[in-house]
């Protein structure tokens, strides 16, 4: 992938920046494994292109990384050796896909996991939660496009990792809702729903405000305004 930066100093300024709001060197690690450069992601959407829609772009890659994060925290806490970003291949060797984390259990079975960071998962349109009376009906129609899309995809990938013979998990956070034709379906190919905390809508909220912050504190930062010009 081509580096968008030419600048080591707007570069360093930029990971300083980020790391005053809350990225630490941890989430730096997980991004980079997830084929995310937080730096450039923030330069590119934040610093070059700041808007609405621009910050909601960053905050939902942000969300994908904290859920692995997490995710990834807790299987270790329990004393698993977790990796990340594992290729899931076939029985000619050949990657179909791949699995967000991967540990082998106490009973020496292989775990795949995939993780999703989301509010909703559905597998019908007339499941979807009005959770937000300022949305017009043109941005609901958009929102449960967007769920049902989730809960399609991930019974998409549930069944690549359930043909590996693995045992697959799949993670959710506190207060996602998820639907019962997306937990028929996961069951029907064993698959495990396993819940974490925080809540869905808290980490959300929260990142939501980290981007905020960061897009304030770099209009702020005359070393990077100035670069930027």
């Amino acid at each position: 992938m081509e580096r968008l930066f030419t600048d080591e100093f707007l570069e360093d300024s930029i990971k300083e920046l980020l790391k005053s709001v809350g990225v630490n060197n941890a989430l730096f690690s997980m991004a980079r494994k997830m084929n995310v450069d937080l730096t450039e992601l923030f330069y590119d959407k934040i610093v070059l292109n700041d808007s609405i829609q621009n910050r909601e772009i960053v905050a939902k890659s942000l969300l994908g990384i904290y859920g692995n994060f997490i995710a990834t925290l807790y299987f270790s806490g329990l004393g698993y050796e977790v990796e990340n970003e594992v290729p899931v291949k076939d029985e000619n060797g050949k990657a179909t896909t791949y699995a967000d984390l991967s540990f082998i259990d106490k009973t020496g079975r292989i775990n795949y996991c995939e993780v999703k960071a989301t509010t909703q998962i559905l597998g019908s349109e007339k499941t979807y939660r009005d959770e937000d009376a300022l949305l017009t009906f043109e941005n609901k129609n958009d929102e449960i496009i967007k769920y049902t899309q989730i809960g399609k995809k991930l019974v998409k990938q549930a069944q690549k990792l359930s043909a590996s013979n693995a045992l697959v998990n799949v993670i959710i956070f506190e207060g996602c809702f998820v639907d019962e034709k997306i937990k028929e379906k996961l069951s029907a190919l064993n698959v495990n729903i396993i819940t974490l905390f925080p809540s869905i809508i808290e980490l959300e909220k929260n990142i939501k405000e980290m981007v905020n912050l960061f897009s304030y504190k770099c209009k702020e930062n005359l070393l990077i305004v100035s670069h930027n010009k």
